[in-house]
């Protein structure tokens, strides 16, 4: 019986994303205000979520300035972090993605639409290009989120991070926000074919300030710190 129900999920997930892709895709055809995708993305992450069963609870939001605009750093391991960070945080928000995702029929033409920030990892001129693009986008008003480990973690654990992410907060002058995301490895369970009604918590910790003035080193010390703080509430 839960097959039949997986299935259902699947392909209600798949029609949601593909009338949003397509939503998108006219409505940054005709015009260049980039104001209403940030909506359109929240709508279909939450929808996303009430089809897979998911409910968040979000700690430490009274942290954060409304007014200010952050560098969220979060862990990955799961499909489901996006639409969860979408969804969650109270913030206009772009992504870093991997620019693959656009080979991905409809969702990655909307993508491509889209204001999020796609990057090339294995390509240093190409992920610079990304982080460029992101100081661009944190000076005209939005704030960033950035999955510094690059890929999803295999085992749910918060794999070794890279630098990007804490160099965009020193060349942007902006606070970087730690963001520890629990609970969504265990969404979907591939080899059952199931998703599991779950709670993830979102715990937004307090932000750090940025040092315009630092060194590689000093950005290095930072990424080991937002890691071990991270590490911590996943890992438990």
């Amino acid at each position: 019986m839960h097959i039949i129900k997986f299935y259902y999920q699947q392909i209600a997930i798949v029609l949601v994303t593909v009338v949003h892709s397509i939503r998108i895709l006219l409505y940054m055809a005709f015009s260049s205000n980039q104001s209403l995708f940030h909506r359109y993305s929240r709508i279909w992450s939450s929808i996303i979520l009430k089809i897979s069963g998911v409910k968040l609870e979000i700690i430490g939001a009274e942290l954060l300035n409304p007014n200010e605009k952050y560098i969220y750093v979060a862990n990955h391991s799961s499909l489901f972090d996006i639409p969860v960070l979408l969804a969650g945080l109270n913030d206009s928000v772009r992504i870093m993605y991997k620019k693959e995702l656009e080979n991905i029929p409809i969702f990655g033409w909307g993508l491509r639409k889209s204001p999020f920030i796609s990057i090339v990892r294995e390509d240093p001129r190409n992920a610079m290009a990304g982080i460029e693009k992101a100081l661009e986008s944190i000076s005209t008003g939005d704030s960033i989120i950035v999955f510094p480990e690059g890929t999803r973690s295999l085992d749910g654990k918060p794999q070794t991070f890279k630098r990007g992410a804490f160099m965009l907060a020193a060349r942007a002058a902006k606070p970087i926000v730690p963001i520890s995301l629990i609970g969504t490895f265990s969404v979907f369970d591939k080899p059952n074919k199931i998703f599991h009604p779950t709670t993830v918590k979102i715990i937004l910790h307090k932000p750090i300030p940025p040092n315009p003035n630092s060194s590689s080193v000093d950005e290095k010390r930072l990424m080991a710190a937002v890691y071990e703080i991270i590490k911590k509430d996943v890992e438990g």
